[in-house]
């Protein structure tokens, strides 16, 4: 089993690599700057956790475990690249956005830090932090807030790029099925010991699927019917301020 292990590992570190190295080829780091940032984190955090378990240390169990809990919460910078990229800063729909997605993560993390906490007095009473159970709820937010706003995307008619489609949707399954594999296997310890392959498994697909994603710049379409007439009312807003300010200063003078 452990050369099998170490072969999804070599083959999962040498996607992540090559998808690296697409980024910065097509300099869609300065593009993607967060997604960038976070798919550099996980390979070095590959490289770090295969390193040491193979010389038997004895820190490997902590060293990827913490490494683990901070990947979950560098997950978010995935949710922010994608908010960022998908609604153009000149539209009024990135405030529209903005108040549903705080709205829909008002309650869904204080629901998922919820269930956590009462997962692990539940099934651990004697421990305060278990990395599985939060990873567990963290994917199932994140995943949560990933579709949100695809919906709010599908809602506005806001078209969704080759690169925002591998964020969102590859991105989007991945975690909540990450999050039920999770849910599945403290459900059925010991019964089920292959399992554990699984996110190893599922992680591979993903960053293909990336890969594919961001093989060449594809941003999202044309902007919509709702984005021109946002457009069209801001600028209207804004010559009818600049008018109204130079009247002020005429009248001052």
């Amino acid at each position: 089993m452990v050369p099998f292990f170490d072969a999804i590992s070599a083959i999962g570190m040498s996607l992540e690599a090559l998808l690296v190295w697409r980024l910065f080829d097509r300099h869609l780091v300065r593009r993607y700057p967060f997604f960038s940032a976070f798919v550099f984190y996980d390979l070095v955090r590959a490289l770090l956790d295969f390193v040491c378990a193979h010389l038997s240390w004895p820190f490997f169990g902590r060293l990827y475990w913490t490494s683990e809990t901070i990947e979950d919460c560098l997950l978010f910078l995935i949710v922010w690249e994608v908010f960022r990229s998908l609604f153009i800063q000149k539209s009024v729909l990135p405030h529209l956005a903005e108040k549903t997605l705080l709205a829909v993560s008002s309650l869904a993390l204080p629901l998922g830090a919820l269930l956590c906490w009462s997962q692990t007095s539940l099934i651990h009473p004697a421990n305060h932090f278990i990395p599985s159970i939060f990873e567990q709820y963290m994917n199932l937010t994140q995943s949560l807030l990933l579709l949100a706003i695809a919906g709010l995307a599908r809602y506005y008619r806001v078209p969704l790029g080759r690169n925002l489609r591998g964020l969102v949707f590859g991105s989007g399954f991945f975690l909540l099925l990450n999050s039920m594999v999770f849910a599945a296997t403290e459900l059925l310890i010991g019964l089920l010991p292959d399992w554990q392959l699984l996110p190893s498994l599922m992680y591979i697909s993903v960053t293909a699927f990336w890969l594919w994603s961001f093989w060449d710049y594809a941003p999202s379409g044309a902007r919509t019917a709702v984005e021109i007439e946002d457009l069209q009312a801001a600028d209207k807003w804004n010559i009818v301020r600049a008018a109204a300010t130079r009247s002020v200063r005429r009248g001052q003078d």
